[in-house]
C-alpha cells in the first residue's frame, strides 16, 4: 500500500460507530507515527489519545506485523524503535478503574481499528499487552479478562497483588526487582524458557522487548550464552551471611535475561561445602566447611536449557 492510499484509509476511519463524534477526531501523521487525538469510546464514555508507531520499513514492504498494545504513555515513548512489531500506545483516563469496560474498549475499539488500518497479523498469538510500573496490576487484570491477546509484558514491576488466579495464555515477559520477579518464578504456572522470560533490569525501554522471540512460532530461543557471577570470589569460613549469585542469559539479538536457579539446576563440588537457598537465592557455608582448616575451592555448575556455566568460590 503506497503512502497516498494509507493516508486515505486513515482519514476515512475510525469505523462508523464513531461517526457521531467525528467533529472531535483529529489524526496527526508522519511517516512512522500516527496519533489519534480524542479517540472516542462507547464503552468507557471517555476520550483519550491513542498513538500508533510503525516498524522500520513498514511503508516499503507488504508484510504483516504483530502488535504490542501499551497501556499508558511512558518516558520512553519517543525512543520506541522496532523492526518486528507495531506499537500502539493507549493513554488511560484519569482514575481508570473499570477493568471490564476498558477491556471492551481495547478489543472492540482500538484492536479493531488497528487491524482495519494497518497490516497486522490478526491472531491472538501475534498480539501482546504491555504495561509499566504501577500500571502492571491493571494491565494484568485486563489480560486476564480477555482471550484476544495471548502475550503479556510487565515492565519495571513494583508490586503484584495476587498470582493465585493468574493464568498465562501465551508468553510472559517480566522486568523489575528480583523480589517481585521471585513470586512468578516459584509458581508452577510459569516455566522459564517456555512461557516465561524475565530480567532484573529496571527502567527498561520498550524497544528492548524481544518481539522477534515473543512472536516466534518456535517460542523463546534456546540459543544463548549463559554466565554466572557472584559479588565476591572468596569467602572467609566464619562468614555468616549469604553469598549472592546471578545467572544471566545473553541472546543473539542482544536481549539479556536473568534466571533464579533451583537447587536441582546446580552441581556443587564438594557438596559438603555450600548450601544453595532458593529463596533468597544465596549460598551459605556449611557447618562442616566452616570448621575445617583445609583451604578449598568450591566449584558451582549451573545447567539450564541445554547450556552450562560454572564458577569458583574460594573458602579461606
Amino acid at each position: 500500500m503506497n503512502k497516498f492510499k494509507l493516508l486515505a484509509v486513515l482519514f476515512l476511519l475510525p469505523v462508523m460507530a464513531f461517526s457521531q463524534q467525528q467533529k472531535e477526531e483529529r489524526i496527526i501523521i508522519n511517516e512512522n507515527e500516527h496519533a489519534y487525538v480524542n479517540f472516542p469510546s462507547s464503552e468507557t464514555k471517555t476520550q483519550r489519545n491513542v498513538r500508533f508507531v510503525l516498524p522500520q520499513g513498514y511503508l516499503e514492504t507488504r508484510a504483516s506485523y504483530p502488535v504490542v498494545y501499551v497501556l499508558g504513555e511512558t518516558e520512553h515513548k519517543k525512543t520506541v524503535v522496532s523492526k518486528d512489531a507495531i506499537f500502539v500506545f493507549i493513554t488511560p483516563a484519569e482514575k481508570e478503574l473499570d477493568t471490564a469496560a476498558f477491556t471492551r474498549f481495547l478489543l472492540r475499539d482500538v484492536l479493531i481499528y488497528t487491524d482495519l488500518n494497518f497490516r497486522t497479523k490478526a491472531e491472538p498469538r501475534y498480539r501482546m499487552l504491555a504495561g509499566r510500573n504501577f500500571n502492571a496490576q491493571f494491565v494484568a487484570n485486563i489480560y486476564q479478562n480477555q482471550t484476544q491477546i495471548e502475550n503479556l509484558a510487565l515492565i519495571d514491576v513494583k508490586f503484584f497483588d495476587d498470582l493465585k488466579t493468574f493464568a498465562p495464555q501465551g508468553r510472559i515477559l517480566l522486568s523489575g526487582a528480583k523480589k517481585e520477579i521471585n513470586r512468578f518464578v516459584f509458581n508452577e504456572k510459569f516455566k522459564f524458557g517456555g512461557n516465561l522470560l524475565y530480567s532484573f533490569k529496571e527502567d527498561v525501554s520498550l524497544s528492548s522487548i524481544p518481539t522477534d522471540m515473543v512472536f516466534s512460532p518456535e517460542g523463546y530461543a534456546k540459543d544463548f550464552k549463559l554466565f554466572l557471577s557472584t559479588d565476591t570470589n572468596g569467602v572467609p569460613r566464619g562468614f555468616k551471611e549469604g553469598v549472592d549469585m546471578t545467572a544471566t542469559l545473553v541472546y543473539k539479538n542482544g536481549f539479556e535475561a536473568n534466571y533464579l536457579p533451583l537447587q536441582s539446576d546446580l552441581t556443587i563440588k564438594p557438596s559438603s561445602a555450600l548450601i544453595w537457598n532458593e529463596q533468597p537465592q544465596q549460598f551459605f557455608i556449611t557447618k562442616s566447611a566452616a570448621e575445617s582448616a583445609k583451604k578449598r575451592n568450591v566449584k558451582v555448575k549451573l545447567s539450564l536449557l541445554g547450556q552450562t556455566s560454572d564458577l569458583k568460590i574460594k573458602l579461606f
